[in-house]
């Protein structure tokens, strides 16, 4: 039996939409989705907290950037402007 050319786009499509879409119909057990984080688990963020702090010197506004979690100084202070 020779293929003609419809023939052949037609399997070729039937088959790319049939490995395409296999994977839409797996599902994954609720409790694989489920993570409780809690203090038992010994989860820390790798990242430190860090936040701007400002204040006034003589009529001037000047920032510094603070790291909350070494409870340290990141820089100097930045002069930002006059109120």
């Amino acid at each position: 039996m020779k293929l003609t050319t419809k023939m052949k786009r037609f399997l070729f499509t039937a088959a790319f939409c049939a490995t395409a879409f296999s994977g839409c119909f797996l599902t994954v057990p609720s409790t694989a989705l489920t993570v409780q984080a809690s203090e038992d688990a010994g989860i820390q963020p790798l990242a430190d907290v860090k936040e701007w702090r400002a204040t006034l010197i003589n009529g001037r506004k000047y920032i510094r950037l603070y790291n909350l979690t070494k409870q340290q100084w990141e820089g100097d202070w930045i002069y930002v402007g006059d109120i």
